[in-house]
């Protein structure tokens, strides 16, 4: 039952005839599509508010966490310099990145997906998320593009991005890797993306936000928002693989 129409005429009006009806009918119809379009609208943004704050709270973990614990890292690492100049750097570079951080929780706070660089381009904000990991990991990982990268849909990309961040920054904590490499090949078909360090592995024991914690379920979560794949494969003393299959067709 969606509603009661209630049709009134006056005393001295003519009967209601057929084409009367009709109308009548007609109406009917268009109000109860009227009426369920609303409905589905508002149950519609009710889901679009639970999805958007599951996504600010991966967008704070992702983004935010990872990049205040490479600060971290590399503040620890001052302790051990002797040469002022070479601190001073450091320190200020440190500050830079939590002046980032701070922009990062108030965009995840309000919602926004503003790119601070929009000319740059996918292939250069790749290049750009290796290179800021290159003060705490001691090295610059290896980037290897193919494919009409910067051609890429914006929703591939705000899934693609965000898991190369987590990647790197768990390679950052628990890998103790040497070397890392980035893979991101695009097709007409699909984009595949691989990560793959020669850390330690992961193993039963490894601490949350590796197997278990919320970094993976994130990774998870945003591939399968786009009806994509998602492979991890690390052994212990063997390093990590991980690779995302989104298809594009």
């Amino acid at each position: 039952m969606i509603g009661v129409l209630i049709v009134v005429r006056a005393p001295d009006a003519r009967s209601l005839e057929v084409d009367d009806l009709q109308a009548i009918e007609r109406f009917s119809s268009e109000a109860v599509v009227a009426i369920e379009l609303g409905e589905a609208r508002n149950s519609e943004r009710r889901l679009e508010i639970f999805e958007d704050r599951e996504r600010i709270a991966r967008d704070m973990h992702d983004h935010v966490i990872g990049r205040l614990f490479a600060t971290g890292m590399s503040l620890q690492g001052i302790t051990q310099s002797s040469d002022l100049v070479a601190m001073q750097e450091r320190i200020n570079t440190a500050i830079d990145e939590i002046d980032q951080a701070i922009k990062d929780i108030r965009q995840a706070i309000f919602g926004v997906r503003s790119r601070t660089e929009p000319d740059r381009g996918t292939r250069g904000e790749i290049l750009a998320i290796a290179a800021d990991q290159q003060p705490a990991l001691g090295f610059e990982p290896t980037v290897i593009l193919s494919g009409p990268i910067d051609e890429l849909p914006e929703p591939v990309t705000d899934v693609l991005l965000p898991i190369l961040r987590e990647a790197l920054a768990n390679s950052l904590k628990h890998a103790q890797a040497s070397s890392i490499e980035i893979t991101v090949k695009a097709t007409p078909d699909e984009v595949r993306m691989t990560i793959e360090d020669d850390g330690i592995g992961l193993s039963g024991t490894a601490p949350t936000g590796t197997q278990t914690g919320n970094g993976l379920r994130n990774m998870q979560a945003r591939v399968d928002s786009v009806r994509g794949t998602f492979i991890l494969d690390s052994k212990p003393g063997h390093g990590t693989r991980l690779q995302c299959i989104i298809p594009l067709a």
